[in-house]
């Protein structure tokens, strides 16, 4: 006999450019044999086929078919599929969803005794697969509409988990495709609202059906209708379904051409209604004047998230005003005014919070010691802060100017804050600047603390951290805590100074023995991380724990990020989740972020995508760049919102990369390179990678090599694109690394070094890409290079198999064939198991070698039968092992041949093994009947 056996190893090229053709695989299954069965899957699919017709669609139509037709169905569907082409595939009937992938049940599915992925794998068809059969054929547009999300069939079992969810899991879209779910994730859709509906079709496909059939429908524009009318009828019988799509595409789909022709539409990106408040917020956040945020109230009723901090600010102030009269110092006859005054107004006593709780009995005390000693400069300048807490700004601007000039140094502090901020006077940064100077040099440690603040930050002065370090350093020898704190922080980051973090330790420590919050909040940072101290994770617990008892928001987020890591502490999401709503309600936006997060993904509690979309839009108001980066994420998908906003995705992803978020520019790359919610360009595409590439983000970095690769939107350069492939790679980027790899290997844009394809394939292996490892194993299983090793080959190509890679999975046995059992070290049963996955897969080369190996026992028992089936299946999808080797067989496999094709309809002569005319055109037919 002769055997034919290669090794396949997958390879992508460009294909030219067809005709366009429209296709449509519809398939309805209600005749179950073995699990319950349905009532309108058949009706849905042949009225879902007869509103595809008209709309110049070729359609296939499946009605209760089993497995064997399912799966001869959608291959020849596929083969169907030219490039360029548009193509539908619609499902009705029962579909489970399992480990996150979805299957749809084939007609004489049974209810296995024990199971789970690998039984559906066998006997069903998943959705993953067929999509990616479809785009295998490179289609311009491809739209898959799931009707299969009925009550699980199974029941539950102690040795099987098909019977333990419901409905589908939200399927994903791949690049110019849309997926449109009749229900979302974990919900059961109605086939029927009750034994009394006489409606011939389920609740979401007689939604669907006439806006089928309307001029002008497209896909987005389908898709939200159909989910009211669903979400609607199903309440009318106290359900709930909520349909869910997936939007990738790269234009809209249109089912109908509208009369008249194709009409021109003009898409206008919304307004930012909240970009005003959020400036205007910037400037007024850190005010203590109660009309100043009644009046943002006035303006700003449109921004919800940023009203709210407003009130709650207000509300703040005031319960500090009805509460100064306990929160004043008590005072006796004993006191004189000049005392009073200084012990309610001075700040080295009280804190400006607290002033400003009874800051207007402060004035009235300080103006009586004022007027008993009228020259007296440090009462001026106390009565000035009284009246700053007071919000009597001008009045304070004058006494500060005139104690200033008396030489009191906290007046000269309060004069340059007053010129910082415009309170009392225009903002003047030179000014400022000048009386922090003067107040400094004068020894005032406040003073010597901001114009360390200025030197640091380069706030009306040249930028120089050295300098800042030097005005700390007084200010922080004398005691100061804000100082204090800010040195420690420069000798820990080695801004301005060289890096020493036991002497950072010590000046956190020196601020956090008078609860100073940020200080404790950076010494426990110290702790975590083991910086100038012996590391102590429960310790920095303990101190981000002080830390926001003392009112400190990063120390709340802190205590989030502990719960939810497991760092110093028990891991607690819903404790996390308790840390992160306290520091979100003090406006800290990286709580916010991980609040929406959480609701986002379920994580420490119950997923609610528009609560998530409710958290990210706080977010996006106090202008925080990754809120608005996955918000557009969320418009883009449709997730949390009523329906997908490309146009909202696209402005937001361009708001976000406007502050510096890498991510989003990357996002915003894909958008402008896929043509969704922009003008397809991939110059600007480019551009907008090379940003984020340069913001070091790694699929910025990766998707820059791509466009030098193949000279889209930069010029065609492969020594670029290896260097992009590099540095994405050494950020980490998986697909950057077999890239890189791939380069070596071909040795386009770098020598060609097999021994470096290797180690980068390798690398990205052993970070769990499995495109990676089926490469690595091919590079191993070449016999033209001195790396060449079995046994490494078959290592590595097991392991992409295992993670779901098709093409590793027919790999194994051309490798097995190569070197033999020895070499690899594969049994032959294993060879057999992956085979045959392969073969389920579509693999023509692994139906024929499946073929072979049940024919002679090899790895499994012997079965002449399903060799014979398997080989004609090999016939049918290219591989003519059968009819070229027509000698070889003997006459007992050939009437087995001669009986499948009887089976199968295209065969009636005799059963006698004479493989003559007649049988060849049965052959011939039965093949044609597959193309």
């Amino acid at each position: 006999m002769i055997r034919v056996i290669i090794i396949f190893l997958a390879m992508a090229f460009a294909l030219p450019a067809f005709a366009q053709t429209r296709h449509a695989l519809v398939i309805g299954i209600d005749d179950y044999a073995h699990v319950t069965p349905l009532q309108k899957a058949r009706n849905d699919a042949r009225a879902v086929a007869d509103a595809l017709k008209p709309a110049d669609f070729e359609v296939t139509l499946l009605i209760d078919s089993g497995l064997e037709p399912l799966i001869n169905g959608v291959e020849r569907f596929v083969r169907t599929i030219q490039p360029g082409d548009e193509v539908l595939f619609f499902f009705a009937g029962h579909g489970v969803e399992l480990d996150g992938q979805n299957f749809l049940l084939p007609a004489d599915l049974r209810v296995p005794e024990v199971g789970g992925r690998l039984f559906l794998s066998q006997n069903a068809l998943a959705v993953d697969m067929i999509q990616e059969m479809i785009a295998d054929r490179r289609p311009q547009t491809t739209l898959v509409i799931l009707d299969g999300c009925r009550d699980n069939p199974f029941p539950p079992g102690p040795d099987r988990s098909l019977g333990t969810t419901r409905g589908l899991a939200r399927q994903s879209s791949s690049a110019g495709s849309f997926v449109l779910m009749s229900a979302d994730a974990g919900e059961a859709a109605l086939d029927r609202l009750s034994d009394r509906d006489t409606d011939p079709n389920s609740v979401f496909t007689r939604a669907l059906l006439p806006r089928l059939t309307r001029p002008g429908a497209t896909i987005r524009s389908i898709a939200p209708e159909v989910r009211s009318d669903v979400v609607r009828t199903a309440e009318s019988v106290g359900r709930t379904q909520f349909p869910h799509w997936d939007d990738r595409l790269n234009s809209d789909f249109v089912f109908q051409q509208p009369l008249g022709g194709a009409e021109a539409q003009t898409v206008t990106q919304p307004l930012d209604p909240c970009a005003a408040a959020r400036a205007t917020w910037q400037v007024i956040a850190d005010s203590d004047n109660e009309q100043v945020y009644d009046q943002f109230i006035q303006d700003h009723p449109q921004c919800p998230t940023l009203l709210a901090y407003a009130r709650q600010r207000m509300q703040s102030l005031q319960a500090q005003i009805a509460s100064a009269q306990s929160a004043r110092p008590q005072l006796t006859s004993t006191f004189a005014s000049g005392l009073a005054c200084e012990r309610m107004a001075d700040r080295e006593l009280i804190d400006f919070e607290r002033l400003r709780s009874y800051a207007r009995e402060a004035v009235v005390t300080c103006r009586e010691a004022l007027s008993d000693q009228p020259e007296d400069a440090p009462t001026m300048a106390r009565l000035a802060r009284a009246l700053t807490a007071a919000d009597e700004n001008e009045e304070a601007y004058e006494l500060y100017h005139k104690a200033a000039a008396l030489g009191d140094t906290m007046a000269m502090n309060g004069l340059a804050i007053a010129y910082q901020e415009g309170r009392g006077t225009d903002k003047d940064e030179s000014e400022a600047l000048r009386w922090f100077r003067m107040a400094a040099e004068s020894g005032d440690l406040w003073a010597q603390t901001n114009l360390g603040w200025r030197y640091e930050t380069g706030r009306g002065v040249g930028q120089d951290h050295a300098e800042a370090v030097r005005w700390y350093r007084l200010a922080a020898d004398a005691g100061h805590a804000r100082a204090q704190t800010n040195l420690g922080w420069m000798l820990a980051n080695g801004r301005g100074t060289d890096r020493n973090d036991s002497e950072a330790v010590y000046w956190y420590h020196k601020a956090a023995e008078i609860e100073y919050p940020r200080a404790i909040r950076l010494l426990g940072f110290m702790f975590e991380n083991g910086r100038g101290v012996e590391k102590d994770e429960a310790k920095a617990v303990r101190l981000a724990r002080q830390a926001a008892a003392l009112g400190d928001d990063v120390a709340m987020y802190n205590m989030g990020q502990y719960f939810r890591s497991g760092i110093g502490i028990t891991a607690d999401p819903s404790k996390a989740i308790r840390w992160y709503e306290q520091a979100a309600e003090k406006g800290n936006t990286s709580a916010i972020w991980q609040l929406a997060t959480a609701y986002r993904t379920g994580n420490g509690i119950e997923e609610d995508y528009s609560k998530s979309v409710e958290w990210y839009r706080r977010g996006v108001e106090l202008g925080h760049a990754g809120s608005m980066n996955t918000l557009g994420w969320m418009m883009e998908r449709g997730l949390g919102v009523p329906e997908v906003n490309l146009a909202e995705a696209v402005r937001l992803y361009r708001e976000a990369a406007d502050l510096g978020n890498a991510t989003a520019m990357a996002n915003l790359g894909e958008m402008y390179a896929n043509g969704r919610g922009v003008d397809q360009s991939h110059e600007e595409a480019a551009g907008w990678y090379r940003a984020a590439a340069d913001a070091g983000n790694a699929l910025g970095m990766r998707r820059v090599g791509l466009a030098y690769e193949y000279g889209e939107g930069l010029p065609q350069d492969d020594e670029a694109a290896a260097s992009w492939y590099r540095k994405a790679a050494e950020a980490g980027d998986t697909y950057g690394m077999s890239n890189l790899a791939g380069m070596y290997a071909r040795g386009l844009g770098v020598e060609q070094n097999f021994a470096n394809a290797a180690q980068w394939h390798t690398k990205a292996a052993e970070a769990g890409l499995a495109f990676g490892m089926r490469r690595l194993g091919q590079l191993y299983a070449r016999d033209d290079t001195e790396l060449t090793n079995p046994r490494e080959a078959a290592k590595w190509l097991l392991a992409a198999a295992e993670a779901g890679d098709q093409p590793a999975m027919a790999d194994i046995g051309g490798v097995y064939w190569s070197y033999g059992a020895d070499e690899t070290g594969l049994s032959p049963e294993i060879v057999f198991k992956w085979t045959l996955e392969a073969s389920r897969g579509g693999h023509a080369m692994s139906m024929s070698n499946v073929a072979w190996m049940y024919l002679e026992g090899e790895g499994t028992q012997k079965d002449d039968q399903s060799g014979m089936k398997w080989m004609l299946k090999a016939e049918q999808n290219g591989n003519d092992n059968f009819s070229s080797n027509l000698s070889y067989w003997s006459n007992s496999r050939l009437r087995i041949a001669q009986t499948i094709l009887r089976d199968e309809g295209f065969y009636t002569g005799a059963i006698d093994g004479a493989f003559g005319p007649a049988s060849m055109a049965a052959l011939r037919q039965y093949v044609a009947a597959g193309e």
